[in-house]
């Protein structure tokens, strides 16, 4: 997690509040990967709002951050102090999160209040970003030439040479293509095996889709719909046996993007049982980040039962970080 610390100072604020002021970018400096905005409303009823704006990033990057607005007084002393609830996604450039009621209009300008000395408002602005979710995923990608040959044999029945079979479905196969990505199928083939003898392989263990897909990355390098985090968790079990690594590295990357208060103690489980250390790492992370919330969560509460050892595994992390 990172922070970008921010003071917004509006001289002459009496005169203009009425009007839409906007900050500077910030952090300054050039090579930021990602810049921020402040927008202030005065024309809203009893309050001021104040919004963040995302004004660059990397394309295709996903920005999760949570925001903490509060006013300095003459001691620099933090007033009116307003925080995000929850992590927020900012998916593009020019992407925002409105703070509606950030403070009432006639209590900032009491002058006994003493939030405008001078008749200057300075705004803090405190932004965390989590690493954890800096990005969508980088694409990994089979080293095929051209890169639409993948696509073009998956599921071709043309010159296929064996059939997955798996919930009474079949799946046309290619032994190369099998062989080269994945060290189980390269055993399996290479066995005395009838099953490969006769030029079929039968899958009890995972379901037609997450095998579809789990074909598809082998062939492609690609997953469709990783938008479904219940696939995801299919597919990652599903590289835990047939040791597809680069599968794997996507669907951890993937699940981070997934991670929230309330399923952080689920995914670390899960990827503590099938040694997935960086997702392992991240979810930590946000579980270190947001303790009190966490641990008021059922799938914590569960894991403190099931797996003890996770536990004990938080109260290092967070000894080692204090």
């Amino acid at each position: 997690m990172r922070k970008i610390l921010f003071e917004w100072t509006i001289e002459n604020f009496s005169l203009c509040y009425l009007n839409i002021l906007k900050s500077s970018t910030f952090p300054e400096g050039v090579n930021k990967e990602i810049t921020w905005c402040l927008e202030m409303h005065g024309l809203c009823r009893d309050y001021l709002s104040l919004t963040l704006i995302l004004v660059s990033c990397r394309a295709s990057q996903v920005v999760n951050a949570k925001y903490k607005f509060s006013i300095l007084n003459a001691k620099k002393e933090e007033k009116e102090i307003t925080e995000s609830d929850d992590i927020l996604s900012y998916t593009h450039n020019g992407k925002s999160h409105c703070c509606k009621q950030f403070v009432r209009r006639d209590f900032l300008l009491d002058e006994v209040n003493g939030l405008l000395p001078d008749d200057k408002l300075t705004i803090f602005c405190e932004i965390s970003v989590f690493d954890y979710v800096r990005s969508s995923y980088d694409p990994v990608t089979i080293p095929f030439k051209p890169d639409n040959v993948g696509l073009l044999l998956f599921e071709n029945p043309e010159f296929s040479d064996i059939t997955v079979r798996v919930d009474g479905r079949e799946i046309q196969a290619h032994k190369a293509i099998l062989d080269v990505q994945s060290d189980y199928f390269s055993r399996m083939l290479k066995s005395e095996m009838s099953e490969t003898q006769n030029n079929y392989v039968t899958i009890e263990d995972i379901d037609y889709e997450t095998v579809r897909e789990m074909l598809r990355f082998i062939y492609t390098g690609k997953v469709e719909n990783s938008e479904n985090l219940g696939k995801i968790t299919d597919l990652l079990v599903a590289t835990d046996k047939y040791e597809l690594t680069k599968l794997k590295v996507m669907c951890e990357k993937i699940l981070c993007t997934r991670l929230t208060v309330e399923n952080a103690a689920e995914i670390l489980i899960l990827a503590d049982f099938y040694r997935a250390d960086y997702l392992k790492a991240e979810a930590l992370d946000i579980i270190k980040s947001y303790l009190t919330d966490v641990t008021d969560t059922k799938g914590y509460k569960s894991m403190e039962n099931s797996h003890p050892h996770l536990v004990s595994e938080v109260v290092q992390s967070l000894a080692k970080h204090k």
